[in-house]
């Protein structure tokens, strides 16, 4: 066992002096409250000279190329009919033409999610879910709506893969199938490789087989010329044009179709399938889009509205893709996008 040292002599040398080095130490004491006191002042970072080349970059970016822009994802989806008929038809307004929050559907009015990449058939559900015609015209005129809001005085051009055009305001579904109908799309357009070699368009809306190639917003546009513009992009955009989508986004068996797709398999991210489906006639559907906004969050703030993000959500238990963005929420002017009402009829030819 160790002996313990002996401070005989320490103590010999300190007692005798215990009143000086007492008043050492609270001469050291009283040289620390300054500090002390600094220590519990809050920081205020615009008094300090923070000059970088890193944070002078940060700010260019942000300033000079809008860097703090963000896209936010509005889910419209289609409504059973039973909600249809117990709740209020749309358009949703009070008597003096504002939007009745009090009186909007619920989520949960929404069509049963009836599993992934199983698609949207039964009694009562248009065809093609949410890409049946009826059910797009009516997205179209929700995205007139967000096109007179207040917001849109903030908005940034947004730009899809599959267009390549840029959109000033609202991008929905129906612009997408409007650009390629028309003819305007990147996959009904010769491309290059990465090597530099010409490469052939990935598909055409010139070849209708025995449609005749209609553009969108022709009066004669059927349910087929959509199913058929659908089918094309959905086979021939990698997966880009199934993130339009929720999950149960799936080809659904029609023995009356002329399309030809994977029936029953389940879809990967990148539009590939699995090798338990089985290629037969029908067509696509799906229960939800996106409605897409791109939003300056700088020119918000610098007009006086506050951003801030919603608490996560759990996108997997709404059957839905994760959107670009997080959902965010605007206090003061508000941008509601409801469900849908599909009404007794929709388009079947």
């Amino acid at each position: 066992m160790r002996e313990v040292r002996d401070f005989a002599r320490v103590a010999d040398f300190l007692l005798p002096r215990s009143f000086k080095l007492h008043a050492v130490v609270l001469a050291i004491s009283l040289l620390m409250v300054p500090g002390l006191i600094a220590s519990l002042t809050p920081i205020d970072v615009q008094s300090y000279d923070m000059e970088s080349p890193e944070l002078t970059a940060n700010q260019v970016v942000n300033e000079e190329f809008e860097a703090a822009e963000k896209t936010h994802g509005f889910a419209v989806s289609v409504r059973s009919s039973e909600a249809i008929l117990a709740g209020n038809p749309a358009p949703h307004l009070t008597d003096s033409g504002d939007v009745d929050y009090a009186n909007l559907p619920h989520p949960s009015e929404r069509l049963p999610f009836q599993g992934t990449s199983a698609g949207m058939v039964g009694e009562d559900i248009p065809v093609g879910g949410i890409l049946n015609l009826t059910v797009l015209r009516e997205i179209e005129t929700k995205t007139e709506i967000a096109n007179s809001h207040y917001l849109l005085n903030f908005t940034r051009p947004l730009v899809t893969e599959l267009t390549g055009t840029g959109f000033m305001g609202p991008m929905s579904l129906p612009d997408i199938l409007r650009a390629f109908m028309a003819g305007e799309s990147l996959l009904t357009q010769p491309t290059v490789n990465v090597f530099g070699i010409p490469q052939p368009p990935k598909t055409n809306w010139e070849d209708c087989g025995d449609l005749e190639c209609l553009n969108y917003d022709d009066p004669n546009v059927t349910q087929a010329h959509i199913d058929l513009a659908a089918h094309r992009m959905i086979m021939n955009s990698d997966g880009a044009m199934l993130r339009w989508f929720s999950t149960d986004r799936g080809f659904t068996y029609d023995e009356n179709s002329t399309l030809i797709g994977p029936i029953g398999g389940t879809i990967r991210e990148d539009g590939t399938f699995d090798e338990d489906v089985t290629w037969g006639p029908g067509r696509w559907s799906a229960s939800t889009t996106w409605i897409l906004i791109q939003l300056s969050r700088t020119d918000l703030e610098e007009n006086g509205i506050t951003y801030y993000c919603l608490p996560k959500i759990d996108f997997s238990r709404l059957s839905l893709p994760r959107p670009p963005a997080g959902l965010s929420r605007f206090p003061g002017p508000r941008l509601h996008l409801h469900l849908h009402d599909f009404g007794s009829r929709y388009d079947e030819n």
